[in-house]
């Protein structure tokens, strides 16, 4: 159960939707597909995202593995290089208790630093190759915008300043389709539980993304969601909220490794070698 919360709760993180009133619709398309053809040309940008979840359960007290009624904060600080795919972030999270984590991923492969680890750790095969076949799905802006395109006429659009304000608010069949193939399309074939939808319900969903009216990048990005996940009798809801902000865009340059990190990390055993 906490494995499958924890994997919902990850990928809703990722969902981006929206809503159009017709006499808005094809000013909406120009300023769709202009965004998605600036962010196809995006080398490398940078990305803060904040988030905040609170979990409630009906289970007895002290029988959940889930921390309930306390909001767990994460804040991940990212440089991402589109190709090839590399990142470099920074992870940090506030569940009664501060745990920090740094990464880089490359095509040298994925080291991670944990905040009580001294040194750096080198990620398996085969957690690699779970992250490689993720990378072409990794949640850029031009992804972002690719997974909402058959739901561009449930856009509304607004113009504040000197941006384009795309919003969205639903809850329902339609939220849960678009949660179920946002999945599907992230997960590497055959990791997927068919029956895994069937236990979740979307009770609400507010969407908000910003995209400059000059350059037509993305800028920000707010997304709250409330869902219930039910299994073998136990309820969880998930409330959750999430903050974007788009930065540096072609200016982060090359992401590397630093060699140190490459020379001195340890291997970290295969995921289903046993101690």
């Amino acid at each position: 159960m906490k494995k499958r919360i924890a994997l919902i709760g990850l990928l809703a993180m990722t969902i981006v939707l929206a809503a159009c009133s017709a006499e808005e619709a094809q000013e909406l398309e120009e300023v769709f597909s202009k965004a998605t053809e600036a962010s196809e040309n995006l080398d490398n940008f940078a990305m803060e995202v904040v988030s905040e979840q609170t979990f409630e359960t009906d289970a007895e007290e002290g029988s959940s593995p889930l921390p309930t009624g306390v909001p767990i904060t994460t804040t991940l600080d990212s440089e991402i290089q589109m190709d090839p795919m590399a990142f470099h972030q920074t992870i940090e999270m506030d569940m009664m208790g501060n745990t920090e984590m740094e990464q880089y991923y490359t095509e040298e492969g994925l080291f991670i630093k944990p905040s009580e680890q001294e040194g750096w750790l080198k990620a398996p095969e085969e957690m690699m190759e779970q992250l490689n076949a993720l990378s072409s799905k990794q949640q850029t802006p031009v992804e972002q915008l690719k997974q909402v395109e058959d739901y561009i006429d449930e856009f509304t659009m607004e113009m504040e300043d000197s941006n384009y304000v795309l919003t969205f608010s639903s809850s329902g069949e339609d939220v849960q389709k678009m949660l179920e193939d946002t999945m599907s399309d992230m997960l590497p074939e055959g990791t997927f539980p068919e029956d895994m939808m069937e236990s979740v319900t979307i009770n609400s969903i507010n969407y908000e993304y910003t995209i400059d009216k000059e350059s037509y990048y993305p800028k920000h990005m707010v997304v709250d969601m409330n869902m219930t996940i039910e299994q073998d009798g136990e309820k969880v809801t998930i409330d959750q909220s999430m903050e974007g902000s788009y930065s540096k865009f072609n200016e982060v340059g090359e992401i590397t490794v630093p060699e140190e990190v490459i020379q001195n990390a340890q291997e970290m055993p295969d995921l289903g070698q046993t101690p």
